[in-house]
């Protein structure tokens, strides 16, 4: 589940299963949407999970990588650009990053 590399492809099966875990999460208010917002809970490690589409700029990217190791949390790059992830979490506008907290 978690990417090493961004050459790797997901199958639908566990970009459903993604999509599945996102729209539970958000249900019981356990996401944080949006880059400002997922780094700062990040630094508090207070996150279990970011999820980050696949056109995001480089530099959050490297961003992500670099912190999501340093504080022991999984990164998932979804299969899917900034509208698909909007779609898969039910909202009206584009996301480039969401994390599930603890």
């Amino acid at each position: 589940m978690v990417s090493k590399s961004a050459s790797l492809k997901m199958s639908s099966a566990l970009k459903k299963k993604i999509i599945m875990s996102i729209n539970e999460n958000i249900h019981k208010k356990k996401t944080i949407i949006g880059k400002k917002n997922v780094l700062k809970k990040l630094c508090d490690k207070k996150i279990d999970t970011i999820i980050a589409c696949n056109n995001i700029p480089v530099y959050l990217k490297i961003q992500l990588r670099l912190y999501s190791k340093l504080y022991g949390v999984k990164l998932i790059e979804f299969d899917g650009d900034n509208i698909e992830l909007a779609i898969a979490c039910n909202l009206g506008f584009r996301v480039t990053v969401i994390s599930i907290l603890r």
